[in-house]
């Protein structure tokens, strides 16, 4: 800690040739007492504000010499790399999943707009044909069909509104959880598309944060719509469950598969991931989850497994990591310090 704040305050690689002679190390008796002899620290920067702190200690005298200040140069370039791809990968992340939360906001603001004024409009016309139609003596035979017509469109269109508000951002999630959402999800989707389903999702289930139910439904509709679009299998199950703290859910199909290489990202120039999978990946990935495509040329098996906890209850997470080592000559350790 004590060498992290000297390169701080410096701005600039720091050498301790003998930290029991360093007046800034002097109360540090901790150090002297391990056997610690030498000490070096430099800082990586990343746009103009240092990022990370690298200390190295040494058991044995350690002469600072050109080979070992090019070494720790060439170390500290090749983290300088490495530190500024991890920022752009997780700017791109963190941009994916602001986008696909935008989406779910513009989805839930469209389908309540579908159902509160187009539907309305839609109600209040097979109101005014319905008042016309009582009227019908004296009233031409053909248009009275004519006004039976418009009425029967009215009402197919009510009926394919409310589908499209209810695919949009569907009111069971939010009023009665992810359990009814997907059993109603996968009854319409297996009379719209032909296929047939196995679903095992329970008819009652505890409520769990919005969050992981909203991913974990968007997950769902991405793999049916897979499904139905790309495999060609005319049968699939669905599997939902809540197992200890982990919310879990599960789509097979058998269908033709999924190439490699949109499973794991182009291999030599050719092919991506496409949207739908990154999209899914992404949406675990924000809730420390997990996705796993297993695919061969019998089916596909997706596994989607998000941490949650009830409504209402209390819990915890923890994260570890553990810095890389170095090893030159004397070297006994690495300290790793991050900053912000």
């Amino acid at each position: 800690q004590r060498m992290s704040e000297r390169v701080l305050k410096s701005g600039e690689p720091v050498w301790i040739p003998a930290i029991s002679r360093d007046p800034y190390f002097a109360a540090l008796a901790e150090g002297v007492a391990a056997g610690i002899h030498s000490a070096y620290g430099f800082a990586i920067s990343l746009q103009s504000e240092i990022a990370v702190v690298i200390t190295l200690f040494s058991d044995a005298p350690v002469e600072l010499d050109e080979a070992f200040a090019g070494t720790m140069y060439g170390v500290a370039r090749h983290l300088h790399r490495f530190f500024e791809r991890l920022g752009a990968e997780e700017s791109q992340r963190a941009l994916s999943v602001a986008l696909m939360r935008a989406q779910d906001d513009e989805r839930r603001r469209i389908a309540r707009e579908l159902h509160d004024s187009t539907g309305q409009y839609l109600s209040a016309l097979a109101l005014a044909i319905d008042a016309a139609r009582s009227h019908e003596d004296g009233v031409p035979a053909g248009t009275v069909r004519k006004l039976e017509e418009a009425n029967e469109i009215i009402n197919r269109c009510s009926a394919e509104l409310r589908t499209l508000s209810h695919l949009l951002h569907p009111p069971l999630l939010e009023e009665l959880g992810l359990a009814s959402a997907a059993n109603w999800y996968v009854a319409g989707f297996a009379d719209r598309s032909g296929v047939k389903i196995d679903a095992q999702i329970p008819a009652q289930m505890a409520r769990f944060e919005a969050t992981a139910e909203l991913a974990l439904f968007r997950t769902l509709q991405e793999c049916l719509t897979n499904i139905h679009r790309h495999s060609g299998s005319k049968t699939a199950s669905v599997k939902i469950e809540a197992a200890g703290n982990h919310l879990i859910l599960e789509v097979r199909d058998q269908g033709k598969g999924i190439e490699r290489e949109m499973l794991g990202g182009r291999v030599g120039g050719r092919k991506r991931p496409g949207v739908g999978i990154t999209g899914m990946r992404e949406r675990m990935k924000d809730l420390s989850g997990a996705l796993e495509i297993e695919s061969n040329n019998t089916g596909t098996t997706v596994r989607a497994t998000i941490p949650v906890r009830e409504r209402g209850s209390a819990t915890s997470a923890s994260e570890n990591a553990s810095p890389d080592t170095v090893d030159r000559r004397h070297v006994k350790s690495v300290g790793v310090s991050t900053v912000g």
